[in-house]
């Protein structure tokens, strides 16, 4: 069955909207414990998410069955509970306007990963791993790598008809540094998007031998004091504190629920004046960037905190109705399978 018939199956039946979101992913997976393959894999996931509002009101229905039957049945589900929903919803959910985005967009690698011998990208990890135990006080070492294609392909009943690839690519390393009886353990990753050639821009090995380093620094440290101090912190940190303190909090799903601490802040001054945030899954070869949402919405720079002032939200389009912020592509779904919620 054609999308737009199916789409307008949906708006036929009452339906103020209606979206079909294809998905899948496959990648590679590889760990090393030592010298020794503790596993490896290659996995494919692939299906459709069907989501309409009826009335103000959700309804969602996630499928693998591709059929004209399965994404035909798909689609009665997904209106059924929206109807029911629609006469005791409180709060009816409106969706910001958006421009119909139609096309491909494809984040194509220069080095494929398929084309990358296994034999090579084991010989990566164990690269690592030998760097890694030739560090002082280095106990242990497990390494990891993977790699994935995700493919999203977003219709719905406002016009937007959007394709989009984009590969990503990684090693990571568990480390253990142990001195007596002091045991730290350390994660670390390295990679983005893109293919085998992230490891050509950012050396892989001098990374993780630098996170070896600072694990075995963390053994001999002294317990930090208590109480109020100036703090330098260097960017990867400076990162999680802003991701933990001030990412989730910008969620506007999370405002609308009255978990967050920005709730009704906006334009108000909430930090130094020399504090500047930015959300931004533009920017090349990040593990997180994306092209387009996971509602089609083309993916944004977004200014949260400007000079110390709090200036927006992350938003979807429902949140952006509500709190009247131009939608900035702020939906992630962790899956076809899954429904779109506010994430950086």
């Amino acid at each position: 069955m054609e999308d737009t018939k199916l789409i307008s199956m949906a708006v036929d039946a009452g339906a103020d909207y209606a979206e079909i979101r294809y998905g899948s992913m496959g990648g590679t997976s590889l760990e090393i414990q030592g010298k020794e393959v503790k596993s490896a894999s290659y996995g494919e996931d692939g299906g459709a998410s069907i989501r309409v509002l009826y009335g103000g009101a959700w309804g969602l229905y996630s499928t693998s069955d591709l059929s004209d039957e399965g994404l035909k049945a798909a689609m009665e589900t997904a209106v059924k509970p929206a109807r029911v929903s629609a006469a005791n919803v409180k709060e009816k959910a409106v969706l910001a306007d958006v421009p119909a985005e139609t096309g491909k967009e494809i984040w194509a690698p220069k080095k494929n990963t398929a084309d990358i011998p296994i034999d090579e990208k084991k010989e990566l990890l164990l690269d690592i791993a030998k760097a890694v135990l030739n560090v002082d006080k280095i106990h242990s070492v497990i390494t990891g790598y993977g790699d994935n294609t995700e493919m999203q392909h977003v219709i719905n009943s406002d016009g937007t008809d959007i394709y989009t690839e984009v590969s990503r690519t990684y090693a990571r390393a568990r480390i253990i540094a142990k001195e007596g009886a002091n045991i730290v353990g350390f994660v670390a990753s390295a990679g983005g998007t893109g293919g085998y050639e992230v490891f050509d821009i950012s050396d892989p090995i001098a990374h993780f031998i630098e996170s070896a380093e600072s694990a075995a620094r963390i053994l001999t440290a002294d317990p930090a004091p208590s109480g109020k101090f100036p703090v330098i912190t260097d960017p990867d940190l400076t990162g999680v504190f802003a991701h933990e303190a001030l990412g989730h909090a910008t969620e506007a799903d999370l405002v609308q629920s009255g978990s967050s601490c920005l709730a009704g802040r906006l334009n108000s001054k909430i930090g130094n004046d020399i504090v500047t945030i930015v959300d931004d899954p533009t920017l090349p070869n990040i593990y997180g960037s994306f092209p387009y949402d996971a509602e089609g919405v083309k993916a944004k720079r977004k200014v949260l905190v400007d000079h110390g002032v709090l200036k927006s939200y992350i938003v979807n389009r429902e949140t952006a109705a509500r709190y009247g912020i131009q939608p900035n592509g702020g939906a992630r779904a962790e899956s076809y399978a899954h429904r779109p919620i506010v994430r950086m």
